[in-house]
This record gives structure tokens, C-alpha cells and sequence, in this order.
């Protein structure tokens, strides 16, 4: 039997332009997923079988691993592979899945959180059509958080000369950055990101989302919230901060005009709101040193906003929510 919660996906398409990104729902039961009664699924999409259909393989909660296949280009359900390439492949519990072609030789491999924090690297030693997984090092890096209950989830970005920098959500709702290669302990750069928090269980994902070059940092949790982060977080170049920059909203609920109270601000910046489908609203230029920031918040509809203050270094931003008199 299974008891209390069950995990299904949502799919939200990407309905707005290539520069001006903006989401709306198409399921909240995408594949079908929900009539396994699975829990704490954590997904990563790629075409395993080489017939120009994406695969879905899932983490699972009890750190398993499943693919999931779809003969149809509709994408409408999947079903479990069988037999389960991933079947030998299993991990410490809160399996949380990247696919990405580590060795370079046209089969995708994953790389993979789980519960106690370490992450794993699950090499695909089949061939295009035919992907068959074993589990080839189950602390990469040499990271092990102390404690019996860490949880982690990384996103692993290649550079040019080989090293990877990997993004490393943590159960806290920070992110800790680290560059290294995979045959090597990893080297930290900084154990929390930009002073990013958004909440316990903090999983993350990177994407050009606006097509400017620059990815963007998409991060999700545990009450089911996603936030976005711009530009400098993902830098290929990202560094240790040297200094903090922090950001507060008031009022917050607003109506027609909010503050943001700005520390540490010692240079031009620039204070961005965006909507809940991440649709830039409000851009305005800042100088160093300007402590109060006023919003005017006139034209905007009710509902869940965030700003960012942007610098050429750290960054800072939040929630403001917008409240309306009623008419």
C-alpha cells in the first residue's frame, strides 16, 4: 500500500518569445506518471533509445531509478522500460537525476544527488539504442556533508578545459558552488551562492531561458515554488563573493508603491521585478550607494512578484506581493 502523498509533474509551455519567456500550464499530470504512485519524483528528460523521442528517467524516494519510454511523439504517457536499464544503479534514497554525455561518446550518462548529499556519476555502458547503467562512483568529488539527513541537488555545467562547475542545491534551501573535474575532489568556491535561499529542499535546473547568452538559474522546493536567477549566478567564471549584498521589500503585501532597502550596494546596479511567469515588468538603472529603491507599483495586477537588485558581482532579491483594493 502506499500511504500519505504520491508525486506526479507538471508541464508548463513556454507560450511567450524567444527573448520574453512566459509559462503556462498545459498538465498537471504530464506522461500520465500518476497511476505508478510514486514519491519524491525528481525527472531529467533525454533520448536514450536514439529514435528522436525523449525519455524520462525518475529518482525516486527510496533512491531508485526508473526510465520511463514513449513510442508516440505526443508525448501523451510513458511507461516503465522493461527490463529497467537503471536496475543495478540504486542510491542512498532521494535519487535526483541529471542526463548529460559525460565520457563524450554519444550515450548519456547521469550524475546524480541523493539523500546523504553525496553525489554519484551512473555510467551508460550500452550503446545508443540500447542504454544499460551501472553505478561507477557514488561520492564524486569527495562531498559528504555530516549528517544522516542532507539531500542534494546538483547541476553539473562542463567547461572547455574539462572541469565542471557544479551548482549544488542543498535541503537548507542554499547553494553551494564547486569546480572540479570528476576524477578528483572538487574544489568549494563558496557554500552559499548570491545569499540565495528559497526554501528547505532547494532543487535547481540551468537554462537559457531568453535567449541572451547567459543562463539562467531556475530553482524549485519543497511547498512547490520556482524562482528565477539572472546572469551573474551562473557565471562560467563565478567566484567566492567578497561581499554581501542584501534586499528588503516594504510594505510586503503592497498596493501602489513599495521600498526596497538596499545594504551593500558600493555601485551601479540595476532593480529588476518580474511576474510570477517570470515576465520582466519594472527595469530601472540604480546608483552606488542609493540605500532606499522606490517601486511604483501603479498598472500592475494583483499577485506574486520578485525583484532583483543586478550588480557586475553579487546580487540580491525576493518576494513582494501586490494587493488591490477591491472595486
Amino acid at each position: 500500500p502506499i500511504y500519505g502523498y504520491t508525486s506526479r509533474i507538471a508541464l508548463y509551455l513556454n507560450t511567450g518569445s524567444v527573448g520574453e519567456p512566459a509559462f503556462t500550464l498545459s498538465t498537471e499530470d504530464f506522461g500520465m506518471l500518476s497511476i505508478y504512485n510514486l514519491k519524491a519524483i525528481h525527472p531529467a528528460v533525454g533520448d536514450l533509445t536514439n529514435d528522436g523521442v525523449p525519455e524520462l528517467v525518475l529518482g525516486l524516494e527510496d533512491g531508485r531509478l526508473q526510465a520511463y519510454t514513449n513510442s508516440q511523439s505526443a508525448l501523451s504517457n510513458y511507461f516503465p522500460m522493461d527490463p529497467n536499464p537503471l536496475a543495478d544503479a540504486t542510491l542512498y534514497g532521494y535519487a535526483r537525476p541529471q542526463l548529460i554525455d559525460v565520457d563524450e561518446n554519444g550515450t548519456l550518462d547521469l550524475l546524480c544527488g541523493a539523500r546523504n548529499g553525496a553525489m554519484a556519476w551512473i555510467e551508460n555502458s550500452g550503446t545508443p539504442s540500447a542504454p544499460q547503467f551501472i553505478l561507477r562512483e557514488d561520492t564524486l568529488g569527495g562531498v559528504l556533508p555530516e549528517g544522516y539527513f542532507q539531500e542534494c541537488s546538483p547541476t553539473f555545467l562542463k567547461q572547455e578545459n574539462g572541469d565542471y562547475l557544479i551548482y549544488y542545491g542543498q535541503r537548507d534551501g542554499r547553494v553551494s558552488l564547486y569546480r572540479g573535474r570528476l576524477d578528483e575532489d572538487f574544489t568549494l568556491l563558496t557554500s552559499h551562492l548570491a545569499a540565495i535561499d528559497v526554501g528547505e529542499r532547494a532543487t535547481l535546473a540551468i537554462y537559457d531561458l531568453n535567449a541572451d547568452g547567459v543562463p539562467e538559474l531556475l530553482m524549485g522546493n519543497m511547498r512547490g515554488g520556482i524562482e528565477i536567477f539572472e546572469a551573474n549566478l551562473v557565471s562560467p567564471t563565478a567566484e567566492p563573493a567578497k561581499k554581501q549584498l542584501s534586499a528588503k521589500a516594504f510594505p510586503n503585501p503592497a498596493l501602489e508603491e513599495a521600498w526596497i532597502e538596499v545594504e551593500g550596494l558600493d555601485e551601479p546596479a540595476s532593480l529588476l521585478l518580474f511576474d510570477a511567469t517570470g515576465r520582466l515588468v519594472y527595469n530601472e538603472k540604480i546608483r552606488a550607494g542609493n540605500a532606499s529603491l522606490h517601486l511604483n507599483l501603479h498598472g500592475l495586477n494583483a499577485g506574486l512578484y520578485y525583484y532583483h537588485i543586478h550588480t557586475t558581482g553579487p546580487a540580491a532579491g525576493g518576494k513582494l506581493i501586490i494587493t488591490k483594493y477591491p472595486r
